[in-house]
């Protein structure tokens, strides 16, 4: 009698030696599902590094199909890059404010997150107060987000902070 065992599709079946198409490609479409969001998360990353390491031609060409997918932290930092520019990237605000603006979607998440602490959440939401992306624009509610995200020492928002105060903008007080 041949034993019989759950098959990959549920099915009870007789055990056999050769695998199934139909199991194989389950098999196949799973991997993929469980491996997309850690690919993601390290295109992301890389793109990240490229930017922090002030390679932003490698930054953009990282972050741009992570962005395009829909991503909004992809989309948020391809705004930064347009928006600040740099070693021999120009600047241009029209293409930052579209990138912001693709990214003004997450700003219910990003909500959420900033309340429950997260310094990145806290300095992305600072920027879309500041700039009007998304919301309303309100400089106090922005200042409200950089002073938060700057004390837990988010280097970012700290660099935004002495940027401010070196150029005799008006900073928001530490409190």
């Amino acid at each position: 009698m041949a034993s019989m065992k759950l098959g990959c599709c549920g099915n009870r079946r007789a055990v056999s030696k050769r695998a199934r198409p139909e199991c194989s490609l389950l098999w196949l479409v799973a991997t993929l599902l469980i491996g997309a969001p850690t690919l993601t998360a390290a295109d992301l990353d890389s793109g990240m590094r490229s930017k922090d390491l002030g390679d932003l031609v490698t930054a953009i060409r990282e972050l741009r199909p992570l962005a395009e997918q829909g991503i909004s932290k992809a989309q948020f930092e391809i705004g930064l890059i347009y928006l600040v520019g740099g070693d021999g990237f120009p600047k241009d605000e029209t293409e930052a404010e579209k990138w912001f603006l693709r990214s003004a979607s997450a700003v219910p998440e990003w909500q959420r997150q900033a309340e429950s602490g997260i310094a990145d959440a806290q300095y992305r939401l600072s920027l879309m107060y500041r700039k009007g992306l998304g919301v309303p624009k309100d400089i106090s509610t922005s200042d409200k987000w950089l002073n938060m995200s700057a004390q837990q020492g988010y280097v970012r928002a700290q660099n935004v902070l002495g940027n401010m105060f070196a150029n005799g903008q008006d900073t928001p007080s530490l409190v």
